[in-house]
């Protein structure tokens, strides 16, 4: 079932992308070619394993990003919901559909702005355990730090 809804969720990119980019927890990154890809895979709740057409498998990925190719005309920054994971974080929070253009805010619950900064993902590793809102293009996502 996860696989289904992961290939559902990547469906519209695909048609699109040139490329996928493997993100791991530490923030280690690979890309791959679209051609050399021949699955995507859920290994157990959190990691995402690459196969390629060659018979290597390459695993732990916290996140498979699609290259997108989409102009104005077809979607506008403000219209894509930024995601976060994994939640609760340790250290890094990928904002998944935001780019390195993107600028955040964190704030925490008493709403004082505790971190700002620009990019697709985010070290929180300094902030304190609780709960947190990361402020993305208008948009607001709660997390937990732990």
């Amino acid at each position: 079932m996860k696989q289904f809804l992961l290939f559902m969720a990547m469906m519209p990119f695909c048609a699109m992308a040139t490329s996928i980019t493997g993100i791991k927890a530490d923030g280690n990154t690979k890309v791959f070619n679209l051609d050399e890809v021949s699955s995507i895979k859920v290994d157990g709740e959190s990691a995402l394993a690459v196969n390629t057409r060659s018979g290597e498998v390459n695993g732990g990925y916290q996140v498979i990003k699609f290259s997108e190719t989409i102009s104005k005309a077809e979607a506008s920054k403000s219209d894509i919901a930024v995601k976060v994971y994994p939640n609760p974080v340790k250290s890094v929070l990928y904002l998944v559909g935001a780019d390195a253009d993107t600028k955040f805010e964190v704030v925490s619950t008493t709403g004082k702005v505790v971190m700002k900064g620009q990019g697709e993902s985010v070290n929180v590793s300094s902030l304190a355990s609780g709960q947190y809102v990361i402020v993305c293009d208008n948009k607001s996502v709660k997390f937990i730090k732990e």
